[in-house]
């Protein structure tokens, strides 16, 4: 196997590689939104539940009813903690991929510096040796003119 189809198959497995970085990163955002629209939804549920605490207190409620009030609340306020560590950890997931999908990116980008430097080469080589034979041929038809 030459030196360039031996690039060419590295680059494709970093491509390979890149892309399901990517993807990875990809399901870690859905995740992470997903992560967040719950920890919303949870405080917006405590808000609404704190609010109407508040009401029927005004109104007047019974020893049983502001305990599972407050119960209700303090069962939210644990979920939302726990949403928070999923979130916390969610994000420390995502520093992971990123990390992941950029060291794989750089990967790939070394090994396309590569193979256009190895190209390069391989064009200066050919040039040069079309120009030593040039020059040969040149040579000898003056050496030929000269006799």
């Amino acid at each position: 196997m030459t030196d360039s189809k031996i690039l060419a198959a590295l680059i494709e497995l970093a491509t390979r590689d890149l892309n399901e970085a990517a993807g990875q990163l990809s399901r870690q955002a859905e995740h992470d939104r997903h992560a967040r629209t719950q920890l919303e939804r949870l405080r917006g549920y405590r808000a609404d539940y704190t609010t109407r605490l508040a009401r029927t207190r005004q109104m007047g409620m019974t020893a049983s009813n502001y305990a599972n009030f407050t119960l209700f609340i303090a069962t939210l306020d644990n979920a939302i903690m726990q949403q928070n560590r999923v979130l916390s950890e969610q994000k420390s997931n995502m520093a992971a991929c990123r990390r992941q999908w950029r060291g794989r990116h750089g990967r790939l980008k070394a090994l396309e510096a590569l193979a256009a430097r190895v190209t390069q080469a391989r064009v200066l080589r050919r040039n040069k040796a079309e120009q030593r034979a040039n020059e040969e041929l040149s040579s000898i038809q003056h050496s030929r003119r000269a006799r």
